[in-house]
């Protein structure tokens, strides 16, 4: 899930607040598994107790380096600090025996950035070797994200 979170910036598309994003009725959605969401450094800790509110526990996260097409990271203007990195947070809920392979998916993944909202292709790979057999649904995606 990769919420269009309201900030500070002029974004070419429409922004969410946190209460219009945590409308999403995640319990009719699933019953077990997982939702993994990118977030911003501003709002991380917010979200973790939006989603602990509704049932799910805090998994984990994976930090994405991003880099070149040569793997050299780049930098990205900050409030304090240059930004290389995004993080998505990945929360489970209920019996994941039969659901997830353990030790499958790397915390890090270094990935070319291909532009402003684009998430790297690189992750959806990934994902699957969380859950092979998986169901998939993507919230909130942006066309280049689909």
């Amino acid at each position: 899930m990769d919420p269009p979170w309201k900030i500070r910036m002029n974004l070419r598309y429409p922004l969410l607040t946190m209460t219009e994003t945590f409308n999403i009725p995640f319990n009719l959605l699933q019953e077990r598994g997982f939702v993994m969401i990118w977030v911003l450094a501003d709002n991380e800790e917010k979200v973790v107790q939006k989603m602990l509110s509704k049932g799910y526990r805090k998994y984990g996260k994976i930090i994405w380096l991003k880099s070149t097409e040569k793997r050299i990271p780049v930098n990205f203007i900050g409030k304090l600090q240059r930004h290389s990195t995004e993080t998505m947070i990945i929360f489970s809920k209920g019996d994941l025996s039969g659901i997830a392979k353990y030790h499958s998916m790397n915390d890090v993944l270094i990935a070319p950035f291909r532009g402003q909202s684009v998430k790297p292709v690189e992750i959806y790979p990934a994902i699957r070797t969380l859950v092979p057999q998986g169901h998939f649904l993507e919230i909130l995606a942006r066309c280049n994200n689909i």
